[in-house]
């Protein structure tokens, strides 16, 4: 997927359908109630991109890599080669078995 705020590519990790007030609060949002009434996305950052919108600090979610909290709303999917070996979006190297195993 593509952030819309800032045009970093990744992969969702996980949907919350009603947002976690800890993640909200640590990507800078506010608990306003326009703000909690939307689902949000754990987002991985590919390798070499560098969030800006929701970012999480290193660390904060205990994952490798980049990490963003951003509203469902702001993702685009990213329209790959059909039939490519290789995905579009580069996961982190420290992400590969611990985070992810694979993704279509």
């Amino acid at each position: 997927v593509e952030s819309l705020g800032d045009g970093t590519h990744g992969v969702v990790l996980t949907r919350h359908e009603a947002p976690d007030a800890k993640l909200l609060l640590a990507a800078g949002w506010s608990l306003q109630p326009h703000t909690v009434a939307q689902s949000y996305c754990l987002f991985l950052a590919a390798a070499g991109h560098l969030p800006v919108v929701g970012r999480l600090a290193p660390g904060f979610s205990g994952l490798p890599g980049r990490t963003a909290y951003v509203p469902e709303r702001r993702l685009r999917r990213l329209a790959g080669a059909r039939a490519a070996r290789s995905p579009a979006t580069r996961i982190p190297r420290a992400a590969w078995g611990r985070v992810v195993a694979g993704y279509d």
